[in-house]
C-alpha cells in the first residue's frame, strides 16, 4: 500500500460510543404467512377485521403480529382471543402482498381500491411507506401515539421484546423545528425509546437516529426480552417476604447509627 497508515489512538474511557446512522436489523425477520386469511372492512377507511380463529393465529400469531386483538388481554388472550383489528397500514401492506384478502359484505375489495380511500392524504402516504419500509427490514411496527411517535418497532412480539426504537415520520419538504426534535427526543429518552427521526422525500426514506445524553437511558431495555409478570397470590406473598425480610426503606422509629439519642 503506498500510502502510510497511522498508529489508532487509544479511545478514552468515557467517550461515548457514536449514533448508528439507521436502525440496526432485528436478529430474526417476522416468519412470512404460509395461509391466506381473509378479513372484512370496518368504517370508511382501509382498516378490517376478523373473528375467526384460524384466521387471527394466521395473522397475529408465530411472531407475525399483524394487527391488534381484542377482546380478554394479556396471557388469557392466547385462549379467549375475540377479534383482531388490522390498521388501513397492515391492510395495504397486507393485501399489495396477496397475503390477505378483504371484503365489504360479500364483495371483494382490491388492493387498487383500499389505495384510493387515502388518495390525496400525503400524510398517510408517508406514514404507509414508512410503514412497509420497516417491515420489509423484519421489524414488528406498531403504532406509537402513547410514546409521542408514529411507530415504535419491536424486535419480536411485542408480549416478549420491548420497543427499541420510537420512529416520527417527517415531510422531508417541510422544516422541523429544533425545539420539536428535541421535545420528542426527551420524551423517547423517558420512555426509553431511541428516537428514529424518518424523513420522507418522495419514495426516498432518510433515517437519523437521535442520540444524544437524553436518549442514551434507552440502552437499558433495548432488545432485551420482558421479565415474566408476578401476579396474584404469588407475587404478593414475594411481596410479603419482603417486608418481613427488612429489605427496602427503613421504618420511621429506627433509629440512625451515630446519632445521639
Amino acid at each position: 500500500m503506498g500510502a502510510s497508515q497511522s498508529q489508532p489512538q487509544e479511545e478514552e474511557e468515557d467517550t461515548p460510543a457514536p449514533a448508528p446512522a439507521a436502525t440496526p436489523r432485528p436478529e430474526s425477520p417476522v416468519p412470512p404467512l404460509a395461509e391466506h386469511p381473509t378479513a372484512y372492512l370496518i368504517g370508511d377507511g382501509a382498516s378490517c377485521m376478523t373473528r375467526d380463529r384460524g384466521e387471527i393465529l394466521a395473522l397475529h400469531g408465530q411472531g407475525r403480529c399483524f394487527g391488534r386483538v381484542r377482546g380478554v388481554g394479556g396471557a388469557e388472550a392466547q385462549r379467549h382471543w375475540a377479534e383482531l383489528v388490522l390498521s388501513p397500514e397492515e391492510t395495504l401492506y397486507l393485501t399489495e402482498r396477496n397475503l390477505l384478502t378483504v371484503y365489504d359484505d360479500e364483495r371483494e375489495v382490491s388492493y387498487e381500491e383500499l389505495r384510493q380511500r387515502y388518495e390525496g392524504d400525503e400524510a398517510f402516504a408517508r406514514l404507509s411507506l414508512v410503514y412497509e419500509f420497516y417491515r420489509n427490514k423484519g421489524w414488528v411496527v406498531k403504532p406509537g401515539f402513547q410514546f409521542g411517535a408514529d411507530y415504535i418497532l419491536y424486535r419480536g412480539p411485542p408480549d416478549e421484546f420491548h420497543a427499541e426504537h420510537a420512529v416520527v415520520v417527517l415531510d422531508a419538504a417541510q422544516p422541523t423545528q429544533w425545539w420539536i426534535a428535541k421535545t420528542v427526543a426527551r420524551l423517547a429518552a423517558d420512555v426509553r425509546k431511541h428516537l428514529v427521526l424518518a424523513r420522507v422525500d418522495g419514495s426516498d426514506i432518510f433515517e437519523l437516529v437521535v442520540d444524544d445524553a437524553f436518549a442514551r437511558p434507552a440502552d437499558a431495555l433495548a432488545g432485551r426480552r420482558r421479565a415474566p409478570v408476578q401476579k396474584g397470590a404469588k407475587a404478593h406473598s414475594k411481596k410479603r417476604k419482603r417486608k418481613e425480610s427488612g429489605q427496602g426503606m427503613a421504618p420511621p422509629d429506627t433509629p440512625v447509627e451515630g446519632a445521639s439519642p
